[in-house]
């Protein structure tokens, strides 16, 4: 909870330092999925929805930055061994919050291309829920975001975005993320505000 607190100050305060600036704020509500894959024992991989935020400013014709903070949630069930029903409901949460930039080479068109690239920070708390009393475990690892991306300008205030991403996860070494993968392909779809 302390990770978005300090994200919406954050976000508080571009918005009081850039207005008045002439440079309009754009505000990306949006949600994402990805495949996600558990433990050895589990085949296949589940798709996951999860909601995101971007706060990006202009900065240049061609270049803004912002902050993201995403949520992904789920739980997971792992087998102790490989064709035995018994084993441990985990439930997972990470925020991964970032500095993100986008290059637009046409700012100003209805339909808008950009390449974007994040650097992430990744708060993750397992929970082991069967266990008695149930047990948890947190880390904070690294990551990065790349991706292509297109806006639809629908009106002055309203638009729609599309993204595909690529993400990397740098694990702690000390807590290693072993019950799940976060890291690969995932899709965004969401609406724009112009602030």
């Amino acid at each position: 909870m302390g990770y978005i607190i300090q994200f919406v100050v954050l976000v508080g305060l571009l918005m009081i330092s850039t207005s008045g600036h002439g440079q309009p704020l754009q505000v990306e509500v949006s949600v994402a999925g990805q495949g996600i894959e558990g433990s050895p024992s589990v085949y296949g991989k589940d798709l996951r929805i999860y909601p995101g935020l971007t706060v990006a400013y202009q900065v240049a014709e061609y270049h803004r930055i912002g902050l993201t903070l995403s949520v992904l949630s789920g739980s997971l069930y792992e087998s102790r061994n490989p064709g035995e029903e018994s084993g441990t409901n985990i439930q997972m949460t990470t925020y991964p919050i970032g500095l993100q930039y986008q290059y637009r080479r046409l700012p100003n068109a209805l339909l808008q291309p950009y390449l974007k690239a994040s650097l992430l920070v990744m708060p993750t708390k397992d929970e082991w829920e069967t266990d008695t009393p149930a047990s948890q475990a947190s880390s904070v690892n690294g990551g990065a975001n790349l991706g292509l991306g297109v806006d639809w300008k629908l009106t002055r205030k309203w638009g729609m975005f599309s993204t595909i991403n690529y993400r990397l996860v740098f694990e702690d070494k000390k807590r290693p993320l072993q019950h799940i993968d976060l890291a690969g392909f995932n899709a965004q779809l969401g609406l724009k505000v112009y602030l």
